[in-house]
């Protein structure tokens, strides 16, 4: 239970509520988000729909007023075609009869080549002499539409415009005719620009669209409504609306953005069949998407409310999550305690109850007995014992199970794989939470070696030839079985740190013996790798074994120690081969302990180079330079003899002092050297020389 707390499963699941929370917040924000879009286009599209209309309902009652006036128009210009001007007074009356028919004309005249009104409904304009410029082209056989005229009849163009009055504009519809004289004339129909605006008023009223009505290829507007400009300003529109509206032909153009002004809006832009005119109907964004704003706030409050209310539900539930793991880690807070201590306890423990069955049992147990942990479990302990070790162990048990306490005594047991043991069984009560005895706990100190250390120390002494074999045997016994009450040292140091508060006076001293205990198992190993390295059965497996690819390796290792300190590392390519014959565990050590040693004595931010160089055709030279500190000149050799280290790094920075002495003798072993130098720039260097492959030797793996 308790490892499951420590691991956060938990925790975790507090996590996963957090992490459900937001995945259904993200959704009702994505579910929002796409809801407000889809109504945001569903509003536009039904907008587009309703302007589309709009403009072709314009289009269609401005062409038929057009079509209507031109149709007038033509049915005068039959009559007056192949009449000499004496004769044109006749047509008066159908000219009279034309402009009723046609309300939205203002008048109808016959004017020559030479600007003189020969005949009109407006009395007022016959005989006057005008300038027909703005008249001009015509073509023969149907009307044109020409530009606006600030004037209500012909008889106005050359008069000025009071200052102050409004000027009124009327649109000329013009048709060229041809007289019995041969002379050609010209049908003018002045268009009233006020009727066409009424066709807007009734057509938009009440709709939110303004209107404009414009000459297609000029920016002259010819009616308008709801708009702020007049007949006869000029539109600004945007080039490519223009553009588009000019090569749209027949069909809508609908556009939505800037209309010119600097305001979004949404224009539906359509040309009059035969006519150069287009109707223009606009509706600023803003009351296009008015209702849609609204949807948007009632959406918004939905959303927050949606929100605030899985938010609230997921904070109430961590709470009591909270809660449950607080409460389940106080129930189980002495249990894991001793789980855990019992756990990384590096000698073999075991508990029964009291018909002997194995109930608990720990790693280092599993190690020992060389079974798992399912195969002892729920087993009794006869399975494993023989009859007169079974015996006495159900005495031992049954006596503390009486009387309490512990026990402590040493015995020689025969293991399941038949090899006989000297161990050292430690035995106390495990009670329950009432306080009865559960079972009892075993702790093993397997004190075998201590046993054959003694009697082969006795033996060493009979056989003095045998006398430095007995030695190396000796130191490895030993660094053997230091390393168990290190390695319990270490344990139950690291598992005091972890318990104990940082300013406590017992961390201190927690920590100074941790930092001695590693120290010691250091000098450990390493007198371990001494007597490995005297002894003579064990000398190593040699291969054929590439520095470079060691050197790579040994970088990888040491990465952390290498960025702790902001250390550079130049390993350079010698660009030929550097593959030698050697034991490569041991090379990858001498490589190691110097590496290290560089890292060690080198100052932050400095950089370690590792170079290579050829020793006539047969060796080569391994260099590392380093930046620290340097060697004293006359302790250069010294510090390769064994526990002997350099007056500098007696301050505690150093190691055991038998690191340089393995390297030289592993060496040794290879038929290498080693040798310490002082840079000049200030700093060590450490020169290997180790015999070559030869070429034939590599070509023949």
């Amino acid at each position: 239970m308790q490892d499951l707390i420590n691991r956060g499963l938990f925790k975790s699941d507090s996590r996963n509520v957090w992490y459900l929370a937001m995945t259904f917040v993200s959704i009702v924000c994505i579910a929002a988000f796409w809801v407000a879009w889809y109504e945001r286009n569903d509003f536009i599209h039904d907008e587009r729909d309703r302007a589309n209309l709009f403009v072709r309902i314009l289009e269609e009652q401005i062409t038929r007023v057009i079509d209507h006036s031109s149709l007038v128009s033509s049915g005068l210009s039959d009559e007056v075609t192949n009449m000499t001007p004496q004769q044109m007074s006749r047509v008066r009356p159908s000219l009279e009869k034309a402009l009723i028919s046609a309300p939205a004309l203002r008048s109808l005249s016959v004017v020559n080549m030479k600007g003189e009104v020969l005949l009109s409904s407006h009395l007022d304009d016959e005989g006057r002499k005008i300038s027909i410029d703005d008249l001009l082209p015509i073509h023969n056989g149907q009307s044109d539409i020409h530009s606006l005229l600030p004037v209500r009849f012909l008889s106005e163009i050359d008069q000025p415009h009071p200052n102050g009055r409004a000027v009124n504009y009327s649109l000329p519809l013009v048709r060229a005719m041809e007289g019995s004289d041969g002379a050609r004339y010209l049908l003018v129909a002045l268009l009233n620009p006020e009727y066409l605006l009424n066709v807007l008023t009734l057509a938009l009223s009440d709709t939110g669209y303004s209107a404009y009505l414009k000459m297609t290829n000029s920016r002259q507007i010819v009616a308008a409504f709801n708009g702020a400009l007049r007949i006869g300003q000029s539109l600004n529109l945007n080039e490519s609306i223009r553009d588009k509206a000019r090569s749209s032909g027949l069909a809508t153009y609908i556009y939505i953005g800037d209309d010119g002004s600097g305001e979004n809006a949404l224009l539906a832009l359509r040309r009059l069949r035969n006519w150069p005119l287009t109707t223009i109907i606009e509706r600023p964004m803003s009351h296009v998407l008015g209702a849609w704003f609204e949807l948007l706030t009632w959406l918004a409050m939905m959303t927050c409310l949606a929100i605030f209310v899985i938010v609230t539900m997921s904070y109430l539930a961590v709470r009591s999550m909270r809660a449950r793991d607080k409460a389940l880690n106080r129930l189980v807070g002495q249990l894991s305690f001793t789980e855990k201590l019992l756990e990384i306890s590096p000698l073999p423990i075991y508990t029964v109850d009291p018909q002997g069955v194995i109930i608990n049992v720990n790693r280092a147990l599993e190690s020992f007995m060389g079974l798992k942990r399912e195969q002892m479990l729920n087993q009794p302990t006869s399975r494993f014992l023989s009859d007169a070790d079974l015996y006495s162990q159900q005495i031992n048990n049954q006596f503390l199970l009486t009387r309490g306490g512990q026990l402590s005594y040493e015995r020689r047991l025969v293991m399941p794989d038949g090899v006989e043991r000297d161990l050292l069984l430690n035995k106390v009560v495990v009670s329950s939470d009432e306080g009865l005895p559960r079972g009892v706990l075993t702790v093993i100190l397997d004190v075998t070696q201590f046993r054959d250390a003694e009697r082969a120390t006795l033996q060493a002494r009979d056989a003095a030839e045998m006398a430095s074999l007995a030695k190396s045997e000796f130191i490895s016994n030993m660094s053997h079985e230091l390393r168990t009450p290190l390695q319990s040292i270490l344990g139950f140091s690291e598992l005091g740190l972890m318990q104990v508060n940082k300013n406590d006076a017992v961390y201190t001293m927690l920590q100074d013996i941790h930092s001695s205990g590693h120290k010691m198992l250091n000098l450990v190993n390493d007198l371990l790798d001494v007597a490995k390295i005297e002894n003579p059965d064990l000398q190593g497996v040699f291969e054929h074994v590439d520095l470079l690819d060691l050197i790579n390796t040994v970088k990888g290792e040491l990465e952390p120690q290498r960025l702790a300190k902001y250390l550079h590392i130049n390993a350079v390519n010698p660009g030929y081969s550097v593959r030698v014959l050697a034991d490569s565990h041991r090379m990858q050590q001498v490589i190691r302990n110097l590496l290290a040693n560089a890292i060690k004595f080198s100052p932050p931010d400095a950089t370690i180079d590792i170079r290579f160089a050829k020793v006539g055709s047969d060796r080569v030279q391994l260099s590392i330079l380093d930046q620290g500190c340097g060697i004293p000149p006359g302790e250069l050799e010294r510090i390769f003899d064994p526990f002997v280290q350099s007056s500098l790094t007696k301050d505690g920075s150093g190691g055991t002092g038998l690191g340089l002495a393995i390297c030289r003798r592993i060496l040794m072993m290879h038929k290498g050297t080693i040798v310490a130098e002082n840079r000049q720039q200030g700093g060590a260097v450490f020169i290997v020389e180790l015999p070559l492959l030869s070429e034939e030797a590599i070509s023949a793996e």
